[in-house]
């Protein structure tokens, strides 16, 4: 098993590199992490991996790199091991996501798939073709706690109430309820702003991705949904008709 870690304590980086044998890239790596996206700073663990990106050995490579400070990789594995779970490694959720999807039945070949998970306060996002990882990142304050605190800032009946709301009775329309009082219309309006956020964070994931990958025309054939964030009544349905008016197409959710 491995730990995935995510959020404002994990840090994914682009970084181009001539083509270069793997100590040597390795060492390249290494540098530019250390010295330019942390500080300089010693106390921390990085990882990397070259992406199979349609640029050419002429061209150099893309690589994927990931950092994070030792302590928060040490609370993440000691709470995996205080839920029984033997492991030393940990993986970026984002990364996690696309290895799961691929060894997953909804894995198609010839297809770019864009892979959405929305968790409780993280959105993990990748995408792959034929397989292979082109893109990976994770964006903070669009998953569903924000929902759960925009019903609980609407009605002030607390956290626990609002998530039960949430799960039972809250469902994010694409028009504004009809005849109903004011609080069910600023429930809408909460939810509305958090359907928002999602859509927005695929729309500058796509364009990172872009700049990242310089693949000016990057596309997705599908967007596979998936997480708890994800079981928000409506949610697909939303997405759907956000997406498809950015010029996008289908929206999957899925259980896997």
């Amino acid at each position: 098993a491995r730990c995935g870690i995510s959020g404002r304590d994990l840090m994914l980086r682009y970084v181009a590199v001539p083509p270069v044998p793997p100590r040597r890239l390795r060492m390249l790596v290494d540098f530019e992490v250390r010295e330019n996206m942390a500080g300089g700073g010693t106390d921390i663990s990085s990882d990397h991996r070259p992406l199979s990106l349609p640029t050419g050995l002429d061209q150099g490579l893309v690589v994927l790199a990931a950092v994070a400070k030792n302590a928060y990789l040490e609370e993440a594995l000691s709470r995996a091991r205080g839920c029984g779970v033997r492991t030393t490694a940990c993986s970026p959720s984002a990364v996690a996501l696309y290895r799961a999807f691929v060894a997953s039945k909804e894995f198609r070949q010839g297809e770019t798939t864009f892979m959405l998970d929305v968790g409780r306060e993280n959105v993990e996002m990748a995408i792959q073709r034929d397989g292979d990882l082109l893109f990976a990142r994770s964006a903070s304050g669009s998953g569903g706690e924000r929902v759960t605190q925009g019903i609980d800032g609407v009605f002030g009946i607390g956290r626990d109430r609002a998530e039960t709301y949430k799960r039972d009775r809250a469902r994010l329309d694409l028009q504004p309820p009809g005849d109903t009082g004011k609080g069910q219309l600023l429930v809408y309006g909460a939810l509305r702003e958090a359907g928002d956020s999602i859509v927005g964070a695929v729309g500058s994931g796509l364009r990172f991705a872009r700049v990242q990958t310089k693949i000016k025309d990057l596309q997705f054939d599908r967007l596979i949904l998936s997480g708890g964030g994800a079981r928000l009544s409506g949610l697909r349905e939303f997405l759907a008709n956000r997406l498809e008016k950015l010029g996008r197409q289908r929206v999957v959710r899925t259980k896997w």
